[in-house]
């Protein structure tokens, strides 16, 4: 199967199957015919706070499409099923971080409603954002 990241960074593959073991991350893919062209993944713990609230707050990480397949609404797609699953699993919100310089990635959250600012300032990777979309049935 083909896969969207070369994970020779073997302790963060290995902190990430722990997390899918114990059920605090679920990743969803989008395959068509095979070919994995994007991925996102759902935490439900997470040593930021602001980040996470057990049993109402997720968040949203590692939103990434293959560059050969970006632009077809594949990130969207992925971002929306995972917010429906965050909703059917009981939760009322969903975050993200991202990185000011990250225009793209700006509009298009903001776009989907993640337009809630929870934090403006920085993090250990650099400048961020980090938004909230309150998630409802639809």
């Amino acid at each position: 199967m083909d896969t969207i990241v070369n994970m020779k960074n073997r302790q963060l593959a290995d902190m990430w199957y722990n997390e899918l073991k114990v059920g605090i991350r679920v990743i969803y893919i989008y395959m068509v015919d095979d070919i994995c062209m994007g991925e996102v993944s759902l935490v439900f713990a997470h040593n930021d706070p602001v980040c996470v609230i057990p049993g109402m707050r997720a968040y949203m990480q590692r939103l990434i499409v293959k560059s050969e397949y970006r632009g077809n609404g594949i990130g969207k797609k992925l971002t929306d099923h995972l917010c429906k699953e965050a909703f059917r699993m009981g939760l009322a919100e969903v975050s993200v971080s991202v990185d000011k310089d990250n225009s793209a990635a700006l509009h298009i959250y903001r776009s989907m409603g993640f337009d809630n600012v929870l934090f403006d300032g920085e993090d250990q990777y650099g400048p961020c954002y980090k938004l909230m979309k309150k998630l409802s049935d639809s």
